[in-house]
């Protein structure tokens, strides 16, 4: 599974990016994470605000930073 984390370096991008990888690791999946900083990156794949989270080429969610479970169902669900 590819994840990218969206956002410029902020303070809720760099929570999500650790929680999305702690979620991962409790799950035991595999997910190659990546943390996307650059703005024309960011634009092009329509994120309008940060964070945000893809899955495998999906946005699925943008300008929060979800709870533990929320993100270990996300990832669960992506991973079915």
């Amino acid at each position: 599974m590819k994840v990218r984390i969206y956002g410029p370096g902020c303070m809720k991008c760099d929570t999500l990016f650790k929680l999305v990888t702690k979620a991962a690791g409790q799950s035991g999946l595999t997910c190659d994470i990546e943390k996307v900083t650059d703005l024309g990156e960011i634009i092009a794949a329509g994120v309008i605000t940060t964070p945000g989270l893809e899955i495998d080429g999906k946005i699925i969610l943008q300008g929060k930073v979800p709870p533990m479970d929320q993100l270990t169902a996300m990832l669960d669900e992506h991973a079915a």
